[in-house]
């Protein structure tokens, strides 16, 4: 990822998440470090692809995100217990 995607990455996902921004807790401060990971990921094969970051769609931050807070595989993990909050649904 360019060092400047991740600033972007960062404020796309802060309007995404609005008005939960900033993260609140360890869960979603974790949650949103691993939506920038993969918001990042997906412009980044875009690229490769020949699909540039100004040609997605505004959502794609928010639905990013929203699949990070859904997944089961990273929501179920038992690490999760650690972070005193409970499984979000």
């Amino acid at each position: 990822m360019l060092p400047e995607w991740h600033d972007q990455a960062v404020a796309a996902l802060a309007e995404a998440a609005r008005p939960a921004s900033p993260p609140d807790g360890t869960r979603e401060a974790v949650h949103h470090k691993m939506a920038v990971a993969l918001l990042g990921a997906v412009w980044f094969a875009g690229e490769h692809h020949l699909v540039g970051r100004a040609e997605w769609p505004p959502e794609l931050a928010g639905v990013v995100l929203g699949a990070v807070r859904r997944a089961g595989r990273i929501n179920d993990d038992p690490m999760w217990g650690n972070l005193g909050r409970g499984r979000r649904p």
